[in-house]
């Protein structure tokens, strides 16, 4: 499932970031030109993050990023940016993130499958790291991929 979603057009490498909410944005970005999601869905991603803390924060290095679908989402999507170097979302060193993966669900329950991909990917640390050190999307597609074949 996450395969139709994660390909050349939402998955973005970069080396550094400035910030979190920089980080936020262009992670979001193929999701907003592909109108996936609205600027108010990206708006209501950083706010949450600063009313709630890193509470994105799903395992050592990866953010999950997302609102609720009434607040922007016209269609179901996801994104990947990866950074070479981690941005951190707080002053606690466990809060410092590489991969920031944007989550568009249309309704409460249509992402189950993709969340359930997403956990069996990122549960192996082998997978974070390498699509840490991938230089390109395909790379990272092929790291997805693989796994996909696995479970």
């Amino acid at each position: 499932m996450i395969e139709q979603y994660l390909n050349q057009n939402t998955i973005q490498l970069q080396e550094t970031i400035d910030d979190w909410q920089s980080a936020i944005t262009l992670a979001a970005q193929p999701l907003i030109k592909n109108h996936s999601i609205s600027n108010e869905y990206l708006q209501t991603m950083i706010n949450s993050v600063n009313e709630l803390g890193p509470y994105i924060i799903i395992t050592p290095l990866v953010a999950l990023p997302h609102a609720r679908p009434e607040q922007g989402v016209q269609k179901m999507g996801l994104s990947l940016l990866r950074l070479k170097q981690a941005v951190a979302f707080s002053n606690n060193s466990d809060h410092l993130v590489n991969l920031v993966i944007v989550l568009a669900a249309t309704d409460n329950s249509s992402h189950i499958g993709i969340l359930t991909e997403l956990s069996d990917l990122l549960g192996e640390e082998a997978n974070v790291q390498a699509m840490i050190a991938a230089n390109s999307s395909d790379e990272i597609i092929t790291i997805i991929n693989t796994q996909l074949q696995l479970t």
